[in-house]
């Protein structure tokens, strides 16, 4: 799977209007972040230094819902992966999604032994691959 990472907020937020976002108008944001230990916080982490900031982290979760409450409720922004083949879900929440600039490219994979496929792994396949 591919995809990048997107810059998540309330549809009343200054930067929701905007059709990209530089990583540099984070520099004064609340952040809403996976804890320490997932890739995407790494990430996020990374672009902030090499943008010249350290980000001004809020709260930090391992709950992907927990992150789109906090945000639908304006507590502060978030920035998290989209694939190619699904967009993050903005049903549930007053939200936007919007790209980043520079994009932050993710590629993820999955691999498994031929002789240990369960109906689980191939239930998991089936949704990390439905077109959405």
């Amino acid at each position: 799977m591919k995809g990048d990472l997107r810059l998540v907020v309330h549809q009343n937020h200054p930067l929701a209007n905007q059709e990209t976002v530089s990583w540099d108008n984070l520099r004064e944001e609340s952040f809403i972040i996976f804890r320490e230990g997932y890739q995407v916080h790494e990430l996020i982490m990374q672009a902030c230094k090499l943008n010249g900031f350290e980000p001004n982290v809020i709260c930090e979760t391992s709950q992907w819902k927990f992150i789109m409450e906090m945000v639908s409720f304006n507590q502060g922004i978030t920035i998290l992966p989209q694939s190619d083949l699904k967009e993050i879900d903005v049903s549930e929440g007053k939200i936007k999604v919007i790209p980043l600039i520079p994009h932050i490219n993710l590629q993820i994979g999955i691999a498994w032994k031929k002789t240990a496929i369960s109906p689980t792994l191939l239930e998991l396949g089936s949704i990390l691959l439905k077109p959405s």
